[in-house]
């Protein structure tokens, strides 16, 4: 909501925001609208238009009126909101147009890394086809030839997964006319998710990324499919094993995100996901040259042995994480020294306050603390003279340019060796000093256990049931400290996210995704029977077709009613009290009214042109109901709009919108002859 003139906080009635949550609502709309536009139809037509209204004005006129930042129009760089969103916007638009000459246009799109031509016809759904597909070229612009993705592997679904989903619904309207085949960066931007892979669920994670993941195989597939390639084929069969085909189709708890378009993507891969061999390629090296990243495994097609992800690259990336020179070892498939992740997204997450959260931290990484300075966010924060040897298996990278001037360091040289015949990693460190402050400390991030020591020689073996790793070191040069941080947050321990709620008489479990959600539990007690038993109930749109189809009005209008009873006790609560103890249920209360498809009663609707049935989006009536709620809404605002205020400055706003365009333009522009009588 940040997005908007007014800020944060409530959305502004007179700006659409078109963020990642509008772009997956319309599509939602979109395929209900295809799918299932004619059934509801049978119940009224004023639920196709009614979604073609809110599309048209949500998404469609705020999509081409607005240089939002994410388009990537003034040369910005983008990120995975760029083709996220645009590909539910080209969604949309292929599923509601209806346009004769819409397939021969988009036969002449031709998309390339650094061209977008489409030709323009003067419909308004084709303009917003041709305005997605330049967006999306911003942001392949952003991408390297290595096809790398510096948000991680599990950010992989919502950057090339979505461009991959782009790419064939594109095709699928030009009747497959559209080839991608020849372009070599698509192919490299499907081909980096295994060649991250590690074992099983386990993927390379850096940044926001998480350690445990399982890309969407079916997208995967179709990337195979794209290039026919075998590799991509066969890996998305592996994954798609790893829980079970049906679960991936049908949807578990695993998968409580799962989407239409997904769905159809997923459906259509189905068959062919069972056929083909499963097989995890797992590749002995990739070097990722412009985001700077390299993998490296003991044995090919095998998890025997070492792995070694290691970075370079800047500390402003995508979801950046202040991490240059971190890497990750596993033993044998399994975690050994880890890049701890996320933990769960608060408003300090994107905030100003990021670099606070220790995750987010150099020395909660596996790189130095500098004369006791740690390494900063910025562009200016970046490594040098960054190598990857694949003879001699080295990578090395000059880190110093991570830290700020107040570390006093020249420079920093870290080299990793991978030595497959020894099965080890040596690390060395090479660096100058403009001046020593105080001894430096290399941090190693482990999940594993202290299990014993030779001081004197030298080594630190680090264990737990199936992993042993030991660390060699220069016990004159170094001593070694370990220091436990215990957490709570599930995103961080990979635990199911399954909560059980329950009472004598009621037993509920919430599922949830614990990679992106925390729980805390906060009890507040009350005396307030007002407070306790303020359940705002919704008003349904079978409950107002009711009046048409069997003549009852009373089930909305009950409903209708006690939310206006409810809020008045509120206002009226407010204003005895004086205490602001309900001015937040006010808010919800009035919300909730502000928020309605009419204040109309059902038994009224016979005053709209179209008849009875669900109110026309293109025509408000003004009947008993909303003089009633335009009074209600009239009236808080008097009483209640400075307490309203200090939450939202948008709550005195919106009223004034929903006042002006449901009552007021209705009523000085309409001849209402049943109740104003002007035309006598």
């Amino acid at each position: 909501m940040s997005m908007q003139k007014g800020g944060g906080g409530m959305p502004d009635p007179s700006q659409w925001v078109l963020d990642l949550g509008a772009g997956e609502s319309s599509a939602y709309v979109a395929w209900i609208r295809l799918l299932l536009g004619d059934k509801l139809t049978k119940l009224s037509p004023m639920f196709v238009k009614r979604m073609d209204y809110e599309l048209d004005r949500r998404i469609v006129e705020t999509f081409m009126n607005n240089d939002l930042s994410w388009m990537g129009f003034k040369g910005q760089k983008v990120n995975n909101w760029n083709i996220w969103i645009n590909t539910n916007i080209l969604m949309t638009s292929l599923l509601t147009v209806n346009d004769t000459k819409r397939l021969d246009v988009i036969k002449r799109a031709v998309m390339s890394a650094d061209n977008c031509l489409l030709t323009v016809n003067d419909t308004k759904r084709l303009d917003v086809i041709k305005r997605a597909v330049m967006s999306a070229d911003n942001w392949l612009d952003w991408y390297g030839e290595d096809g790398g993705c510096d948000e991680g592997p599990s950010y992989w679904y919502e950057a090339a997964g979505r461009f991959i989903q782009f790419l064939y619904y594109m095709s699928s309207a030009s009747r497959h006319q559209m080839d991608w085949s020849s372009k070599p960066i698509v192919k490299s931007i499907g081909d980096y998710i295994y060649k991250m892979h590690i074992n099983a669920d386990y993927f390379v994670n850096f940044a926001d990324a998480h350690a445990k993941n399982v890309p969407d195989p079916s997208l995967v597939y179709h990337y195979g499919e794209l290039f026919n390639n075998t590799v991509m084929k066969q890996f998305g069969s592996y994954l798609s094993a790893l829980e079970g085909n049906e679960k991936f189709l049908l949807g578990d708890q695993i998968r409580t995100d799962i989407r239409l378009h997904q769905f159809y993507m997923e459906m259509i891969a189905y068959n062919s996901l069972k056929s083909e061999v499963p097989k995890a390629p797992q590749p002995l090296e990739s070097w990722f040259p412009d985001i700077q990243v390299i993998t490296l495994r003991s044995e090919e097609g095998s998890a025997k042995g070492l792995f070694l992800g290691a970075k370079a690259g800047t500390n402003d990336e995508s979801h950046n994480h202040n991490d240059v020179g971190n890497f990750v070892l596993y033993v044998n498939g399994l975690p050994a020294l880890i890049d701890i992740g996320v933990g769960t997204y608060t408003k300090d997450t994107f905030g100003p306050h990021r670099y606070d959260i220790w995750t987010m931290q150099s020395q909660w990484h596996n790189t130095p603390t500098i004369n006791g300075v740690q390494q900063k966010a910025g562009a200016q924060y970046v490594a040098r003279n960054v190598t990857y040897n694949k003879t001699s298996a080295e990578f090395e990278a000059d880190i110093a340019g991570a830290y700020p001037k107040e570390a006093q360091v020249k420079s920093w040289v870290r080299k990793l060796t991978f030595n497959r015949k020894a099965n080890t990693v040596t690390m060395d460190e090479n660096y100058s000093l403009d001046k020593f402050v105080e001894p430096f400390k290399v941090h190693f991030v482990t999940i594993l256990n202290k299990s014993s020591d030779d001081q004197k020689n030298g080594d630190l073996v680090l264990e737990d049931k199936s992993v042993k790793l030991t660390m060699s070191f220069d016990n004159n040069l170094f001593d070694y400290v370990i220091e436990e941080h215990k957490t709570n947050d599930t995103a961080l321990e990979h635990k199911n996210g399954d909560l059980v709620l329950e009472d004598k008489s009621v037993k509920l479990t919430m599922s949830f995704d614990n990679n992106l959600f925390d729980y805390v539990i906060e009890e507040h007690k009350t005396n307030d029977t007002a407070l306790e038993h303020t359940v705002w109930e919704p008003l349904l749109a079978m409950e107002f077709l009711e009046f048409k189809i069997d003549g009852n009005r009373n089930h909305y209008e009950d409903k209708n009613f006690k939310r206006r009873e409810k809020l008045m006790d509120l206002v009226l609560g407010e204003l005895l009290t004086d205490n602001k103890t309900y001015v937040e249920q006010i808010a919800n209360g009035l919300w909730l009214i502000l928020e309605e498809s009419t204040w109309t009663w059902p038994a009224h609707l016979s005053m709209q042109k179209a008849g009875e049935g669900m109110p026309d989006p293109s025509q408000w009536v003004i009947d008993l109901g909303a003089g009633e709620s335009s009074a209600y809404v009239a009236w808080i605002r008097l009483l209640l709009g400075d307490k309203l205020t200090k939450l939202s400055p948008m709550f005195v706003k919106r009223m004034d919108y929903e006042l002006d365009r449901r009552i007021v333009e209705t009523y000085m522009n309409n001849d209402f002859k049943n109740w104003m009588v002007f035309s006598l």
